[in-house]
């Protein structure tokens, strides 16, 4: 599930710092701290056990321990742990979520969207 799978991490906000603007990278990031802004990558999204991101995330795979509120898009999955928290809606490949973990939103998958559709969290 969600766990901590940092090893390939390019990018870190760490538990003691708050981040305002919008993130665009190629590489993944964790996010331990608090964000406020969107975050467009097309490598992988962690947020951790204390992160919290509001804003839209669009990346390969979004991996959530902590709270998101915002529109997600995840190309590959998303991992939702029992402890996190998401208020938006979800687009992915798949999704997985272990026991108490708490979504608020609607939530399709990749292959039900149009041809045309464009793959963006805005």
């Amino acid at each position: 599930m969600a766990r901590d799978k940092s090893e390939a991490v390019g990018t870190i906000i760490s538990e003691d710092c708050r981040f305002e603007g919008n993130i665009r990278l190629e590489t993944s990031i964790r996010i331990d701290g608090c964000h406020i802004g969107d975050v467009m990558t097309e490598g992988d999204v962690y947020i951790g056990d204390h992160g919290s991101c509001t804003g839209n995330i669009s990346s390969r795979n979004l991996y959530i321990c902590g709270a998101v509120k915002g529109d997600v898009i995840a190309k590959g999955r998303i991992e939702l742990s029992g402890k996190s928290k998401l208020r938006g809606n979800a687009t992915m490949g798949n999704l997985v979520m272990e026991e108490g973990a708490e979504f608020m939103g609607s939530c399709r998958t990749l292959n039900t969207l149009n041809e045309g559709e464009a793959y963006s969290a805005s």
